[in-house]
C-alpha cells in the first residue's frame, strides 16, 4: 500500500498543484491532508477548489477510526 502526505499548503497553489502532479505520476492507494490548506498566501478560494477534486482523507478522519479501533 502507498500513502501520499501532504500538509502546510497555505494557499500556495503553485505547490498544491505541483504536489498533486507529482502525486499522479506515482498513483498511490490514499493520500492525507495533515491540515494548513489556507493562510499566508494569494490563493486560498483556488487551493480550496482544488482540494475538492481530489481523494483525499483528512486528518480528523485518521484519528476518529484509530479511535474507533
Amino acid at each position: 500500500m502507498t500513502i501520499a502526505l501532504f500538509s502546510d499548503i497555505h494557499a500556495n497553489l503553485p505547490a498544491l498543484e505541483a504536489f498533486f502532479k507529482d502525486v499522479d505520476k506515482r498513483n498511490p492507494d490514499t493520500i492525507y491532508c495533515l491540515g494548513d490548506l489556507v493562510g499566508y498566501n494569494i490563493w486560498p478560494n483556488e487551493v480550496v477548489n482544488e482540494i475538492k477534486n481530489v481523494r483525499y482523507q483528512p486528518l480528523q478522519a485518521i484519528m476518529i477510526l484509530a479511535l474507533a479501533e
